[in-house]
């Protein structure tokens, strides 16, 4: 198992604003859905935004759930997975999917789904 926190510019936006950060392309698929938001708020009240104890921890785990990202608000993001090398990949993807799914906002376009329809 491997864990990245990163302060990814992009990212940040998408956890303090009511646009769920969700893929808009194929490189992002375990965004699906959409990333969850931890606000540690809700636990700790107001704090230095860091997960610094086990309580804490297990909180944001619980937001992450089976998903591979989950959104700090105001602070980052944790990506998780299997190897050093796929959380790496997971990160660079997320920056770029904030990226695009920004633009496309800034377009004024629909954003797409990647949910299945029901056949």
């Amino acid at each position: 198992m491997a864990v990245i926190h990163s302060h990814s510019p992009t990212v940040i936006p998408f956890s303090i604003s009511q646009t769920p950060l969700q893929p808009v392309f194929n490189g992002p698929r375990f965004l699906s859905p959409s990333a969850p938001v931890f606000d540690i708020r809700k636990v700790a009240g107001m704090t230095d935004l860091l997960i610094g104890n086990g309580e804490l921890g297990k909180a944001l785990g619980m937001t992450l759930g089976q998903g591979a990202v989950a959104l700090l608000r105001g602070h980052g993001n944790v990506v998780v997975g299997e190897t050093v090398q796929q959380v790496a990949y997971r990160a660079i993807q997320t920056e770029l999917n904030a990226r695009l799914q920004l633009q496309a906002v800034m377009l004024g376009g629909p954003l797409i789904s990647w949910r299945r329809k029901k056949r």
